[in-house]
């Protein structure tokens, strides 16, 4: 196993031309899917019911949970590059081709195929990225990759919105992001170039995993903590971020968009000042600090009967995953064998995926039994179990330094 220890020397820079233009790339990548912010509204306006935009919704959602994990043993090091390129240029023309796609047979398919391109790339880019990743910045990369996976988010709608209000169609705004998705090709090759292994000297070539080697990364303690406990918390987080609309409107706020903006806000300054923190202390114990602070902050949220309290349990709550997110992430990283780290990566981003799935499921079941306030007590338990789990966590990292 890699050193996962919390003073680790610092040894390369971590702005290599390779993690800099990899970040570029994932950027990009989420950016592909921001302009779908309003994709249920698109389908709505070409004549659609609300039945079948699910049924399109779901059928791209479906795609990456269930062909992830028979991919990823074949996508490594020395394969990411040509996979990434491929998969760019497979979601390039699947952009293009919602502009001219309008029957129901067609928009099916190109669902299914624009997410199986999707996952390829967002696999492949996986491999890049842990690729370039130097020994003792773990926590600092995973912030800045996940501040990558915010901003697309918080750019591309309001620009959308814009150009759709200067009379740009949404046809067209998919045409310029299928070609916007191009750039990536000449990053690609930067990255190539000036790509270098940031454990040292590079380890022979990487062949494709063998079932022994996953099925032995399973019978790791550590990681089956790590996949449990990812899961449990993007389960209690999505039964939260799902419903706090209809929660807010049943205690009396119409307007709940700036509780999204300050959570916002707060992870977005947590993951650009506190990558550094968390290299430098123990990130198990941070897991689990931010774990239980999680778990008070949705008890909070729960509680709340009025702005004050909601807006507040906001900014608590981005304060927790501001923290949560990267360092789960570097404790993939350091905690996995070098050949294993791709595909416990993407295992983790599997996790993520069925969180998903489950917290609006569970959620929804809580709210037709008992209302909203069975929905935030199951999200804080959901943490306090995941926090259980950390002890597991900090025995491998204190026994790995």
């Amino acid at each position: 196993m890699q050193e996962a220890s919390p003073a680790e020397p610092d040894s390369e820079p971590l702005f290599t031309k390779g993690f800099v233009f990899a970040m570029a790339i994932y950027f990009l990548a989420l950016s592909n899917q921001a302009v779908f912010f309003n994709f249920l509204e698109y389908l709505g306006g070409i004549g659609f019911d609300a039945d079948t935009v699910g049924m399109f919704l779901a059928a791209f959602n479906f795609v990456p949970i269930t062909v992830r994990p028979f991919i990823s043993p074949y996508i490594h090091r020395n394969n990411a590059v040509k996979w990434l390129a491929f998969a760019a240029l497979g979601i390039s023309c699947s952009m293009g081709a919602y502009a001219l796609t309008q029957g129901f047979t067609g928009l099916l398919i190109l669902r299914i195929v624009h997410g199986l391109f999707f996952v390829l790339l967002l696999t492949s880019l996986m491999a890049l990225v842990v690729d370039v990743i130097p020994k003792g910045k773990s926590g600092q990369a995973y912030s800045i990759l996940t501040l990558a996976n915010l901003l697309p988010y918080a750019v591309f709608p309001p620009l959308c919105e814009r150009l759709l209000g200067a009379g740009v169609s949404q046809s067209n705004i998919y045409i310029f992001s299928a070609l916007v998705l191009l750039l990536i090709f000449p990053m690609l090759w930067v990255v190539e170039k000036g790509r270098k292994t940031a454990q040292g000297p590079s380890p022979a070539p990487y062949a494709r995993l063998s079932r022994g080697e996953i099925l032995a990364g399973f019978k790791d303690p550590a990681m089956l903590a790590m996949f449990f406990l990812v899961m449990a918390t993007f389960t209690g987080s999505t039964m939260t971020f799902f419903f706090v609309k209809g929660f807010a409107k049943s205690i009396g706020i119409t307007d709940a968009g700036l509780f999204f903006t300050i959570y916002t806000l707060v992870m977005i300054t947590v993951r650009l000042f506190g990558g550094k923190f968390m290299d430098k202390i123990s990130k198990a114990h941070i897991a689990g600090g931010s774990l239980v602070f999680l778990a008070a902050s949705f008890f909070f949220l729960g509680r709340s009967a009025g702005a004050y309290g909601f807006f507040f349990s906001a900014a608590l709550l981005g304060l927790g995953w501001g923290f949560l997110m990267p360092v789960l992430g570097a404790l993939i990283f350091d905690l996995s064998d070098p050949k294993l780290r791709t595909y416990n990566t993407n295992m983790m981003l599997e996790m993520i995926d069925a969180g998903y799935i489950l917290g609006p499921w569970i959620a929804g079941f809580l709210l037709a039994k008992s209302g909203y306030g069975a929905i935030y007590p199951a999200a804080a338990a959901l943490s306090l179990l995941g926090a259980l789990l950390t002890p597991l966590l900090m025995k491998r990292t204190r026994k790995n330094e």
